[in-house]
């Protein structure tokens, strides 16, 4: 498990239902998940604002090119 403050908690959760409105959409838009879930593991990996996610070199380079 992880430990995270109120804040963290948070924005946790509405990256977690950002993923889940996407999973319940007919049919799903399986890029714009893989893009939140990507943005959810950056999150928990760096423990920082999931906004620089697209700042990210590896996300420029192999998630980026993929959505566009």
């Amino acid at each position: 498990f992880i430990l995270t403050g109120p804040e963290q908690g948070k924005r946790i959760s509405e990256l977690i239902s950002v993923c889940l409105g996407i999973c319940s959409a007919s049919p799903a838009d399986e890029a714009a998940l893989s893009v939140e879930c990507y943005r959810l593991i950056v999150y928990f990996t760096e423990r920082s604002s999931a906004e620089q996610t697209a700042e990210d070199p590896l996300y420029q380079r192999y998630v980026d090119p993929v959505i566009r």
